[in-house]
């Protein structure tokens, strides 16, 4: 049975809407809990072997959320609250910073593994139908046409293992998009490539917030209550 700790206060008194530094650190410790939690939940699904289309679906998820959580670093990039705090970290957690920043420009170059492959996957992931006005976008239109076209010969199936609605898998919805992003058949290797990249890209982002946060509450511990548990 080991002791754990637990600090409760008032948000008024540690955070003031007013300052964009706590804005900051709110958005970020929300950054922080996302790529968390999907890496929590990558990690339960490889070790249980689940289906593709799952393990699939966390990786496009872990890459939406690092792509919002690197944008909000770079929104606020020269915001003076901001600077002057993360000028009082640590020399190692400012280079981890520097690195996340870094990662913006990544998203912009086209020669980079985040720009040539993690991009396209998020994009085709979470956008289902790319349109505007209420209509789609007839080059989106075109090129998924052809694309779909192509797989005509795929050879691909769905399950239905019971009564419930959990029990039905669409496998060719998973096997089409992997197809459309990769341009192969699901590849247990490259998959597990652009997964450790993925991973490490998050893992640096979470380490970073988990300093950054830390630090901003530890300047406001005075306003809170400290509790001691037994698990």
């Amino acid at each position: 049975m080991g002791t754990h700790y637990e600090w409760k206060f008032l948000m008024k008194n540690v955070f003031k809407p007013e300052e964009s530094l706590s804005r900051w650190i709110i958005k970020l410790a929300n950054a922080r809990n996302d790529l968390l939690y999907v890496t929590r939940s990558l990690i339960g699904s490889l070790e249980r072997n689940a289906p593709l289309g799952e393990n699939f679906y966390l990786f496009r998820l872990g890459t939406s959320h690092l792509r919002e959580a690197i944008m909000l670093l770079y929104l606020f990039r020269n915001d003076k609250q901001v600077k002057a705090f993360v000028s009082r970290l640590s020399l190692e957690n400012q280079e981890t910073y520097k690195m996340i920043m870094d990662l913006n420009d990544e998203f912009n170059n086209p020669d980079s593994l985040v720009k040539g492959s993690l991009m396209p996957i998020r994009n085709n992931s979470f956008h289902y139908y790319d349109g505007e006005k209420g209509k789609p976008k007839k080059k989106f239109e075109q090129e998924l046409i052809h694309d779909l076209s192509v797989l005509g010969d795929l050879r691909t199936s769905f399950l239905a293992d019971g009564n419930r609605r959990t029990d039905v898998s669409y496998y060719f919805a998973d096997e089409i998009l992997f197809h459309l992003i990769f341009g192969a058949e699901p590849n247990d290797d490259e998959f597990n490539s652009k997964l450790r990249v993925l991973s490490d890209l998050m893992n640096n982002f979470i380490a970073f917030a988990d300093d950054a946060v830390g630090y901003f509450l530890s300047q406001n511990r005075d306003a809170m209550m400290q509790y001691r548990t037994k698990k």
